[in-house]
């Protein structure tokens, strides 16, 4: 099941600092000494700047390997698969929240090469400038203004036209009472009906939601978040391969197999191995 992602406070941390804004929480520098997996609803933007160590992000049928250096974005409506691996160095980032506001108000011009779920960004935007003045700041507690580095990260975010546009039809189209149902009961949605139903929307109208978000149907999509646990529960845990299948909402072995194989290019046991 996924959590949602609120406070920025997650298991197996050994140091965070949290910055606060208006009673939210908008920024945090969090530190984990050891491996750490969770599995996260995300509701607003979150961007990612990660300043040591190497994790896995889950991507629908792909893996992120993101390491030091990395900056990842992370859309609105995003349930996400994180695998925080145990290096000889801990694992330290700062995650900022960008508030849906922050994005309407800007215009954005939409096009049909955008990606359609969480990225690495291109380097060369300026981020280590920020990151300079922003990390001491977390780590002291001082006084830093939410609005001023939110708008700034925009700017540089607004430099990747794709990435904003991205970002912009996420903004514009909200499915956070569904994606609240997604979160907990995947395993149990069954056809586009029940899925429109906790949407408060029609079936048709859900279609072309999903095809304008995410290009594909929501049972596609759907099949590809349940193949994306079944991933993570292979490589960070020892569950037998059938146990994940049924626990993922599959409930015929060999279309799992079937599945998985033409998603991750390998059985369950190789991945799990790999």
């Amino acid at each position: 099941m996924y959590s949602r992602y609120e406070n920025f406070r997650l298991s197996g941390q050994s140091f965070i600092s949290t910055a606060c804004h208006q009673g939210h929480d908008w920024a945090a520098i969090s530190v984990y000494s050891g491996a750490a997996v969770h599995e996260l609803y995300i509701r607003h933007t979150i961007i990612n700047f990660v300043l040591d160590g190497e994790k896995r992000m889950y991507n629908g049928n792909r893996v992120l390997h993101v390491k030091k250096g990395d900056v990842l974005l992370i859309p609105p409506g995003t349930l996400v698969s994180s695998e925080i691996l145990h290096t000889s160095r801990p694992f330290k980032s700062i995650n900022l929240v960008i508030p849906d506001q922050v994005i309407a108000r800007k215009q954005v011009i939409s096009g049909d090469t955008e990606p359609k779920s969480m990225a690495i960004l291109p380097r060369g935007s300026d981020w280590a400038g920020l990151l300079n003045w922003l990390e001491p700041v977390l780590i002291e507690n001082g006084d830093v203004v939410a609005e001023e580095v939110q708008e700034r990260v925009w700017h540089n975010l607004m430099e990747c036209r794709p990435l904003a546009g991205m970002l912009r039809k996420a903004v514009d189209c909200p499915m956070d009472d569904m994606m609240d149902l997604l979160r907990t009961r995947m395993e149990d949605i069954r056809d586009v009906g029940d899925l429109a139903e906790a949407g408060h929307m029609s079936p048709a109208t859900l279609k072309r939601r999903f095809r304008y978000l995410f290009d594909c149907s929501p049972m596609q999509w759907i099949w590809t978040m349940r193949l994306q646990r079944a991933a993570l529960l292979l490589r960070s845990g020892q569950r037998p391969v059938n146990e994940i299948a049924y626990a993922t909402g599959f409930s015929d072995i060999s279309h799992f197999y079937r599945l998985f194989r033409k998603n991750y290019g390998c059985t369950p046991i190789q991945w799990r191995r790999s």
